[in-house]
C-alpha cells in the first residue's frame, strides 16, 4: 500500500479542503491580492471545502498568458494552490473556478465579507 501525497493526506474530521490563491488582475498585470510586501502569497490564501472549488479554470489570452507567467514565480510553481484570479467586474472583484463536478462556478471576493462562491 502507497502513502498518499503529503497534500492530499484526507482526516475524518472534515471534508476536504483546498487552498485558494486569490490574485488581482488589473487587464495587463496579475498581482497578490493582499498588498502586504513581506506576505503577500500567505495573506492572498483562503481555505474553502474542496465541493466548491477543486480546480483551475482556463484562461487564454493575455489572461492565460500572465497567469502561467505568475504561476512561474511561486516557489512550488502553484502545485498546492488553486489559482484565482479577479477582476473588477460592477464595483465587485470576481473570477472563475471550477468545482467538484468539473462545472464553471463565479468566484466573488470582499475583505468585509469574505469569499463567495455561486453556480455560474
Amino acid at each position: 500500500m502507497q502513502w498518499m501525497d503529503d497534500a492530499r493526506t484526507p482526516t475524518r474530521l472534515g471534508e476536504p479542503r483546498v487552498t485558494v490563491l486569490l490574485l488581482r488582475w488589473d487587464g495587463a498585470v496579475l498581482s497578490f491580492w493582499s498588498p502586504h510586501e513581506e506576505f503577500a502569497r500567505e495573506m492572498s490564501q483562503v481555505s474553502i471545502s474542496e465541493h466548491k472549488i477543486s480546480k483551475e479554470h482556463e484562461y487564454s489570452g493575455t489572461l492565460g498568458i500572465a497567469l502561467e507567467q505568475f504561476r512561474q514565480t511561486l516557489p512550488d510553481k502553484g502545485r498546492w494552490q488553486i489559482l484565482v484570479p479577479l477582476a473588477r467586474n460592477d464595483g465587485e472583484w470576481c473570477g472563475s473556478a471550477l468545482n467538484a463536478k468539473g462545472n464553471r462556478v463565479i468566484v466573488h471576493y470582499d475583505p468585509q465579507t469574505g469569499l463567495v462562491v455561486n453556480k455560474s
